[in-house]
Formats: structure tokens, C-alpha cells, sequence
């Protein structure tokens, strides 16, 4: 897989190429929003890695460029008591983490934790602003909301983003 970003006047560009099978998946758009995606299949005998390269060159030309985690911000969602149920509320959070992150070209799902009666769930994000907004969204699809609470990494504190009624400190 690889993923390329260009930062425009007004907004981030994504442009990612993965293998699937005898064919590349490639998709790109704004971040934040799903993109298109498209398939190219590879030439008799050609590798996927030599395909992702080729078809990445015109991207590059226009200054697209791979990024850093440290240009990523840390995102955490936290349930309190959950119990034994929190490893399938951890697992199911995790994936719809990774499925919105993912075709926004926002970031993705850094795994998490249970412990201390708390489920965390970890996420790296280019736009926090636009993943708190996505995010929202896709747990509430998925009835995931109820209990969640969202922070977003600040200098060295995490501040909660979501609800915004929420009391004291955010701790993990």
C-alpha cells in the first residue's frame, strides 16, 4: 500500500494504491470525504509494488508525498464499564475506526486497551476536526455512540471533543 498527500490552498488531497489480487484498488479524493476509487489491473507479469509505483509517478510530479506519523494527531474513544463486553465493543469500534478513517483518507485505527473498567479505542488522524465529524457519524450508524467519549491530542493534553457536555478530565 502506499498513500500520498497534498496539501492545497483550501484542502489536504489523498491519493492511495493497494494490492488486490491481479489488480490495484486506487483511491483518492479531499480528506474528509470518501473519494473515488477505481481498479487498474496489472500487466502480464508485472508486481503489484512496480504497479503502485507506476501508477503513483503522475502524483509525485504534482508534489503528492508520503507523510509521517508525526504529522498525525491522536484521537481516543473511551467507554467506561464495560466489563467483558468491552473486548467486542473494542473490536466493533476498532473496525468502523478503520472503514471511516480509511475511505476519508483521515487516518486509521491504532488499536487499544481494556482495563481499569475502561475500553479505549486509539486512532492517528490527519484532521481531527473532520475525523471527530466522521467518526460521530459512523457510530451513530452503528448504534456505537451511547457511553462514548472522544478526545483529541493537544500539546501534551487530551481534550475532550465530544460530548460536549462532558465533565473533568479525560484520562486513559
Amino acid at each position: 500500500m502506499l498513500k500520498l498527500y497534498k496539501r492545497s490552498e483550501a484542502e489536504l488531497l489523498y491519493w492511495e494504491a493497494w494490492d488486490s489480487g491481479r489488480e490495484l484498488v486506487i483511491h483518492e479524493g479531499v480528506v474528509g470525504d470518501t473519494g473515488t476509487s477505481r481498479t487498474v489491473k496489472l500487466r502480464v507479469l508485472e508486481k503489484p509494488q512496480a504497479a503502485i509505483r507506476r501508477e503513483a509517478q503522475p502524483f509525485l510530479r504534482e508534489g503528492y508525498e508520503e507523510i509521517t506519523l508525526d504529522d498525525h494527531t491522536q484521537l481516543v474513544i473511551q467507554y467506561r464499564g464495560e466489563g467483558t463486553a468491552g473486548l467486542g465493543k473494542r473490536s466493533a469500534v476498532e473496525s468502523v475506526l478503520n472503514e471511516t478513517l480509511g475511505w476519508t483518507g483521515n487516518g486509521h485505527c491504532d488499536g487499544g486497551d481494556i482495563g481499569g473498567g475502561k475500553v479505549n479505542v486509539f486512532a492517528l488522524v490527519l484532521d481531527p476536526r473532520l475525523a471527530t465529524k466522521s467518526i460521530l457519524a459512523a457510530l451513530r450508524a452503528e448504534r456505537l455512540l451511547k457511553g462514548a467519549v472522544m478526545a483529541v491530542q493537544e500539546g501534551d493534553v487530551l481534550k475532550v471533543v465530544w460530548p460536549s457536555d462532558h465533565e473533568g478530565d479525560f484520562e486513559y
